[in-house]
């Protein structure tokens, strides 16, 4: 409602909106741009659509600071983070002779910092009618790359035994780590199919 801030919904008003939302939604993880009413206590993620634009720095209303001022610096281990890049910043954020300022800010920093699952960024593309190209590219897919969770699979065994006319028993075991700025949101599980049975 800026500039008009008291016509912002009053705490009553923000954790009734919070609390319907948090009971409605109970599979599908929900955001808010900031961290209003009960947002941290009911797992809200959050969501600033203007990323690297005003997202870290020492100014009380920027993205992290007000984030970090109502406790939420860890809430993006069960709430995801995300966001739209700053659509000002699109065009030039991945060009090799990209200012920082103040507001304008280096992404991947925004992504370690913030820990972000994903971005917004439609000129990624449409610049040009082609998107990124080149090393703009490059440094756009190593940002992307940089967000989220990242899965390493450190070890595998497999044990067969019982083997008779009818089948084999076998026993898979998967070590993995996640490594990425971010967990991964959504209840996880490994499959395993065959190639010859399709089961």
């Amino acid at each position: 409602t800026y500039p008009h801030t008291t016509w912002f919904p009053s705490l009553l008003t923000q954790n009734l909106v919070l609390g319907a939302m948090s009971a409605s939604f109970q599979e599908t993880r929900v955001q808010v741009r900031r961290p209003a009413g009960d947002s941290l206590a009911l797992g809200f993620g959050f969501h600033d659509d203007s990323f690297a634009y005003s997202t870290l720095g020492d100014i009380a209303w920027f993205f992290w600071p007000s984030l970090v001022a109502a406790g939420g610096e860890e809430s993006w281990r069960t709430g995801m983070m995300g966001g739209e890049l700053r659509p000002e910043l699109q065009q030039g954020i991945f060009e090799a002779g990209f200012q920082t300022s103040d507001y304008a800010q280096d992404p991947l920093e925004c992504i370690e910092t913030t820990h972000a699952t994903y971005l917004l960024n439609y000129n990624a593309f449409n610049e040009g009618g082609l998107g990124y190209q080149g090393e703009e590219r490059q440094r756009a897919e190593d940002a992307s790359i940089a967000m989220g969770y990242t899965f390493h699979l450190d070890g595998a065994s497999l044990t067969l035994s019982g083997l008779d006319a009818v089948g084999v028993q076998v026993s898979i075991s998967l070590s993995v780590s996640q490594v990425g700025v971010a967990p991964f949101y959504y209840p996880l599980f490994a499959s395993i199919v065959s190639a010859d049975t399709g089961g």
